[in-house]
């Protein structure tokens, strides 16, 4: 069943705070909204960004998630092929990216994304394998991000222009800085590198 909400074709931005709407009525109530370019989901309760609400999103230009402490995988992303800004913050429980088949299976993954951040989501381990394929992305920054050991294996976009590792895995901030290592070469083409020790 579809919720339909009046006067939101319009809409270009929402904001979405501690709410306890189920997550499929939501995906409803924005269906044919082809103007939502910025969407903030702040508490939000759910536990998966289902491709089925993501392909509402015709026009979203930058998605901004933080505090969804429910939140388990981001698999929906795939359909956000406009996406250029991507924050995803305190997401205690955020585990997954979807499959990689996911991402490919209608070509490049979000083809227009420059920028991505990771914020505080202590249980997330890996950065998404499709990672290197985003030719686009010129900014990354991952933060307080304690399980994430390594960079992805197929190296990082040419197009990279910042990487901040910042309170990360101690180990890894090393080896990015350590002369010879696989992370120092496949980060050297980064003019901009921050890191910062717990």
């Amino acid at each position: 069943m579809d919720y339909i909400c009046p006067g939101f074709s319009a809409l270009k931005y929402l904001r979405i705070k501690n709410s306890r709407v189920v997550f499929d009525q939501l995906a409803g109530c924005l269906n044919g909204v082809s103007s939502l370019s910025d969407l903030v989901l702040d508490g939000a309760k759910m536990q998966i960004f289902s491709a089925k609400f993501m392909a509402t999103l015709h026009a979203l230009v930058k998605l901004n998630i933080s505090k969804c402490n429910e939140l388990i995988s981001l698999e929906g992303l795939r359909a956000l092929s406009p996406l250029e800004r991507l924050f995803i913050a305190n997401c205690s429980k955020f585990i997954s990216w979807g499959t990689e088949e996911e991402m490919t299976e209608d070509g490049l993954p979000l083809p227009n994304l420059q920028y991505m951040e990771i914020d505080s989501c202590e249980d997330l381990e890996t950065l998404p394998a499709w990672l290197p394929r985003l030719l686009s992305l010129n900014k990354l920054i991952i933060i307080k991000c304690p399980k994430i050991h390594l960079l992805p294996h197929d190296n990082l976009p040419s197009s990279l222009e910042k990487l901040h590792l910042i309170e990360c895995e101690p180990s890894l901030t090393e080896r990015c800085q350590q002369e010879g290592s696989l992370e120092w070469q496949m980060i050297q083409h980064i003019p901009d590198r921050q890191y910062t020790y717990y």
